[in-house]
């Protein structure tokens, strides 16, 4: 009985320690991030080319590290899926989204 009550109280229990998990995950990946969200985007519209614009950025872990997934249409109004790296700025990925691909919920890599 004495087990289940102080479980019970430390459910309650509110406190605060001195590291925070999620500040310091973030200082952590700052110090790996060199490109931001727009020069991200500058490289995914570079790469699938000319009056290219973004339509979803995002920066996300994928296959085990950290990137930015950017949905961006071109021209000729064809939709592609672009995998740029935070840590160099490079396009890792370009790939065409065609057909019931371009219907999925979210980007999918």
């Amino acid at each position: 009985m004495m087990m289940s009550n102080q479980s019970e109280g430390m459910k309650m229990m509110n406190f605060n320690g001195t590291i925070d998990v999620g500040t310091t995950i973030a200082e952590a990946f700052k110090s790996k991030i060199t490109t931001d969200i727009i020069g991200a985007i500058k490289a995914a519209q570079t790469n699938v080319g000319a009056n290219s614009f973004v339509k979803e950025a995002e920066l996300t872990p994928a296959h085990g590290y950290l990137v930015y997934k950017i949905t961006v249409v071109d021209e000729n109004m064809k939709k592609y899926k672009v995998i740029v790296d935070p840590g160099n700025g490079q396009v890792l990925m370009k790939k065409e989204i065609t057909g019931i691909n371009q219907y999925k919920s979210g980007i999918s890599y």
